[in-house]
């Protein structure tokens, strides 16, 4: 097969260190975590994208898009572990599968950008800034187009468990949070990656408590309104500056929080159903008023029915997380926020750091966090003609049967920004991995899905990926049953 210029692969929601992620490797017939050996579908997934690899003309990088440590159900050390794991596998094998890792955080490995960002603002003090002098607030965004070296943030905390590892000390591990973009201006086309967590309500919940409690009209406004005004007014970096404190808490941090945490995983899991979250709204707010402040509330007492009110408004209008909808693959209260996200947020960052009309851009806007891989076609108004959306899909599971829905893409970028996914797997069907590219009706195949179709995804190693994946999948929806039954009141 001829050699083919593909750039990056992206992975998301591997969720290393999860006990229900197939990337983590349990004791056989446990659903205890053995974090010292790599997971049998991690091994399979390498020899398969050794595949790729080996047909590329360079190295390509490897993005992961969000969810990559598992850090608000796993302890530090054990994410930690599971990560050298996927590190020796990728990288220290017989083969090297990639020259470096493009890492954009999302809601359970929040505090990783939390902490990267921190250090460099304390270096670009330490600079910029003598002693005495005023200083600048924290920002709480990095660059979506990484035109120079500097604009990288780099995460300290991934790099010490990176370069530990023999062979690894000059292996580049660079930083987006919450958009990193790719650019063309001569073709006009842009690939935009987000983790997808700013798209769902729950994570603006202090700007949409802000909202509530302090209208900007006379007559109040449904929650929908304070959403859409959110995505229409406010930039990406006061959406974050508001919220981050909240997503790091409760979904990055909060399995770690002393009492508060220790039954953080029993929440999680009970996300599944509305009756037992609403079961669990109580002792969930009851925590937040606990460990946060939420600005313009006084006293514990009216921060937790604050809480109370906005969660079960959340739940009675249908806004309950994306993920644990398995009739579709998208619902269309996430179509709108997506489309508000884009048409907003994102299209304000993209105005401000290229010359570039949005308006004249062909899009392509690739996200996870959902773990429901799918391929479609949107309208967008800010944007022209179609834009095409990619989901990753995850790699963890979380309900207690298997559904087709949820499953994994790997998504391929080439340098002439082409996009195109492989669909790996999807839960509980046994084919093949497909390519997949979405176009509009008048568009020709794409060089990138062209090259794609060339691959015999009907043999070894692609076969046995799935084949493993699968009996995972299984393995852990058992396991997740049984602690369903013991978790019962």
């Amino acid at each position: 097969m001829a050699r083919y210029p593909i750039r990056y692969l992206c992975l998301s929601d591997i969720h290393l260190g999860e006990e229900d992620g197939l990337l983590t490797n349990l004791v056989p017939g446990q659903d205890e975590v053995d974090p010292l050996r790599p997971s049998p579908v991690l091994m399979a997934l390498s020899d398969a994208l050794s595949e790729l690899v080996r047909a590329a003309d360079e190295l390509p990088s490897l993005i992961i898009l969000g969810d990559g440590l598992e850090l608000a159900l796993s302890g530090l050390n054990q994410a930690a572990m599971v990560f050298e794991r996927l590190l020796e596998v990728f990288f220290c094998g017989p083969e090297r599968l990639f020259k470096e890792i493009i890492y954009i955080p999302g809601n359970h490995d929040h505090h990783i950008w939390e902490v990267a960002r921190e250090v460099q603002y304390a270096g670009y003090i330490a600079r910029q800034h003598p002693q005495g002098s005023l200083l600048p607030p924290a920002w709480h965004h990095s660059r979506m187009f990484m035109d120079k070296p500097h604009y990288w943030v780099k995460p300290l905390f991934l790099e010490a468990f990176v370069h530990r590892i023999k062979g690894l000390e000059d292996l580049s591990v660079k930083v987006a949070y919450p958009n990193f973009g790719l650019l063309n201006k001569e073709t006009k086309k842009a690939v935009c990656f987000h983790h997808g967590h700013l798209l769902e309500p729950i994570y603006l919940l202090m700007s949409i408590l802000k909202n509530i409690l302090f209208p900007q009209g006379e007559a109040p406004e449904q929650i929908e309104q304070i959403i859409s005004r959110i995505y229409a007014e406010m930039d990406i970096d006061q959406i974050e500056g508001e919220n981050f404190a909240w997503i790091d808490f409760f979904w990055s941090t909060m399995g770690r929080s002393g009492e508060a945490g220790e039954k953080v995983e029993t929440i999680y899991e009970r996300l599944q159903s509305l009756e037992s979250l609403k079961e669990m709204i109580d002792h969930l707010a009851q925590a937040i008023a606990q460990k946060l402040d939420i600005p313009y509330i006084p006293g514990d007492f009216l921060e937790k029915k604050a809480v109370e009110v906005f969660l079960k408004t959340l739940i009675e209008r249908g806004l309950a997380q994306e993920r644990h909808r398995p009739e579709m693959a998208l619902a269309p209260e996430l179509s709108w926020t997506m489309s508000a996200y884009l048409s907003g947020p994102l299209k304000r960052q993209l105005t401000e750091e290229s010359d570039v009309d949005p308006a004249d851009l062909d899009l392509c806007f690739v996200f996870g966090h959902t773990h429901k891989p799918f391929s479609r076609l949107e309208r967008v108004p800010a944007f022209s003609g179609w834009t095409k959306v990619y989901n990753t899909g995850g790699w963890v599971v979380d309900r207690l049967e298997p559904l087709p829905v949820y499953g994994a893409s790997l998504i391929l970028v080439d340098e002439a920004l082409n996009v195109a996914a492989l669909k790996l797997f999807t839960q509980g069907r046994w084919g093949p991995p497909e390519p997949v590219e979405v176009r509009s009706p008048e568009a020709r195949e794409s060089p990138l899905f062209q090259w794609l179709k060339g691959f015999d995804f009907q043999s070894d190693p692609w076969l046995r990926l799935v084949r493993l994946a699968q009996e995972a999948v299984e393995v852990r929806a058992a396991h997740l049953r049984r602690r369903a039954l013991l978790k019962r009141p």
